[in-house]
């Protein structure tokens, strides 16, 4: 995989070379589980490239693609190939769906929207002639908020003035990315959070889903996010 190019296509197409795999995440089910839950076991690879017409750009690209039942992972490619599916999974699907409103609503707080790639894979894939779907997105600046454990991370080691200045900005960027009927889809957490301090921007990093909840904004998401300690409270009371 390493070695090949990843070609992208929205409003402009863009080659992409993968230089490390960040994630795995696989969804692995055998024959009678995939028949009982509609569902076609398939594994996410999150890749960190570089744009190969400017090797200083970078992007996270997310293949999707289909992978054996288990149980079958050692069997003949022909035996294989019978499994093959053309339809992709929900979690791409929403996936695309979220950065297609972030797209046409302009967020500028989430990572650009740069295409997708669907393809059969080859003969030598996981399940030859099953899909392998991409999905770019850029790289963001910044450096995250928090580690994923409570009150820890660069965020709660700041002074009062400097949280008080990226609750701001989080407000700002929450409010334009909800504007685009897009929620995150893991967890509200610093460590989904990443802080520019050059541009005084948050970035919401991680996975996204549409929405069709209605939504205003209110000191509670900053309690949500773990970005409030009381001290807005505090203040309000």
């Amino acid at each position: 995989m390493m070695a090949r190019t990843i070609t992208l296509t929205s409003d402009a197409t863009t080659q992409w070379q993968p230089i490390l795999v960040v994630t795995e995440s696989p969804v692995e089910l055998d024959e009678e589980d995939a028949k009982r839950y509609h569902k076609v076991p398939n594994s996410r690879i999150d890749f960190l490239c570089v744009d190969v017409a400017d090797p200083t750009r970078q992007a996270l690209i997310a293949m999707f693609v289909q992978i054996p039942f288990q149980g079958t992972e050692f069997t003949p490619p022909a035996v294989r190939a019978q499994q093959a599916s053309e339809t992709v999974s929900k979690r791409a699907m929403t996936l695309l769906s979220a950065y297609c409103r972030l797209q046409a609503g302009k967020c500028k707080h989430t990572p650009a929207f740069l295409g997708t790639l669907k393809e059969k894979q080859a003969q030598d894939g996981w399940v030859p002639g099953g899909y392998a779907f991409f999905l770019g997105f850029t790289w963001l600046p910044g450096v995250k908020l928090g580690t994923g454990c409570v009150s820890d991370g660069l965020f709660y080691e700041l002074p009062l003035q400097k949280r008080d200045e990226i609750r701001e900005a989080f407000r700002v960027a929450y409010t334009s990315m909800a504007a685009c009927g897009v929620r995150e889809w893991l967890s509200q957490s610093p460590k989904h959070l990443l802080w520019d301090e050059d541009t005084r921007k948050v970035y919401f990093v991680g996975d996204f889903a549409p929405t069709e909840e209605t939504w205003e904004w209110g000191p509670v998401w900053w309690e949500r996010w773990r970005l409030d300690e009381g001290h807005v409270r505090q203040r309000d009371v």
